[in-house]
């Protein structure tokens, strides 16, 4: 650990290596039906985020994307992780069968109601933007790295960058439509 950074900050980098507090406002996750909505009971709150967070936030942070493709963008990342995040997972031998069943289940239904999800937009946006969405939202990669492993023919590097952002934007505005977050 560098000598002038504490461990929070290390511990706290962004997408790129790097933090820049900023504000967000999200849905109260202590919100209760019970009572009517009031300054004590807000349905929506604001909290402190990293900007750097991820590549959609840091977008959004920076207003290259708008709002429906911000959302579009972090279902988008919730999906491809619901449908294949998990990963391998050790054996669980302490698990009893039960009625015959394996003790370890084979499907999960999330995932498959996922995968079936991010199928259908691929359908929509198509074969070169929606590897590129997923190799910036899951790997947390900048436009830049991507850039950089895109360009096959050495072309200029701003150029690459202009054109990728310009693909990430049209790719999340067809999947803000499709998922009904614009128009």
């Amino acid at each position: 650990m560098a000598a002038n950074k504490s461990r929070a900050e290390v511990e706290a980098h962004g997408y790129d290596g790097a933090f820049e507090l900023g504000v967000m406002e999200i849905e109260n996750p202590y919100f209760t039906r019970d009572h009517k909505e009031s300054e004590t009971n807000p349905k929506r709150i604001t909290v402190p985020v990293n900007k750097r967070h991820d590549v959609i936030m840091f977008l959004r942070s920076k207003k290259v994307i708008d709002e429906a493709q911000f959302r579009a963008g972090m279902k988008f990342r919730a999906l491809l992780e619901r449908a294949g995040a998990r990963g391998a997972r050790a054996m669980d031998y302490t698990r009893e069968h039960v009625d015959g069943g394996s003790a370890w289940p084979d499907t999960d239904v999330r995932a498959i109601d996922a995968a079936n999800q991010l199928a259908a937009l691929y359908n929509v946006i198509g074969k070169t933007d929606y590897p590129l969405l997923e190799q910036l939202i899951i790997t947390n990669s900048s436009i830049a790295d991507v850039a950089k492993l895109w360009d096959t023919k050495g072309r200029d590097l701003a150029f690459m960058r202009r054109y990728l952002s310009r693909r990430v934007r049209d790719a999340l505005d067809l999947a803000a439509k499709h998922w009904g977050f614009a128009s």
